[in-house]
Formats: structure tokens, sequence, C-alpha cells
């Protein structure tokens, strides 16, 4: 059985050359929202992310992917930029 959850990310770079570095998954935009003001404090820029995912309820906390199934090209959505 699939089981599904929402998810906030922020994606960060200080150097426009490197990929970005995910966050931590947070359970609320308001929790993204505070670790984005960190990472600006820091110098670091990019994007809040909301993140539909699915994974099978006998799998672990690593196997979370993006639920292209059943919210399409929704599955990964650019909240704001900071």
């Amino acid at each position: 059985m699939k089981v599904k959850r929402i998810t906030y990310y922020c994606t960060y770079t200080k150097n426009n050359e490197d990929l970005p570095k995910f966050s931590k998954p947070f359970s609320t935009l308001e929790e993204a929202k505070e670790e984005s003001t960190k990472l600006s404090e820091q110098g670091f820029w990019g994007a809040i992310e909301r993140h539909h995912e699915e994974k099978q309820d006998n799998e672990n906390d690593l196997a979370w992917n993006p639920d292209w199934d059943g919210v399409g090209d929704d599955a990964v959505k650019i909240i704001e930029y900071f």
C-alpha cells in the first residue's frame, strides 16, 4: 500500500556554478520559511519547493519519491525564491 505526504525543502547555493543542496524535509511552509531566512543570513540563495511524495508503507524513510502519477507536474513545485 502506498502512503503519501507533502513536504517542503529549501534548495540553496552560494555559487551559480554549483548544484544546489537540499535541506532536510519540513512538514510546514512556515518551517521552510524560517530555514530560508537562516540560509539567506549566511549568504545562500535559492528556493522553497513543495513536494508531493509517496512510498510503499513497508519501505524506510529514505524511499520517498515524487508522486508523479498522482499529481503530475505539481509533484514538485517552487513556492518562492529567497
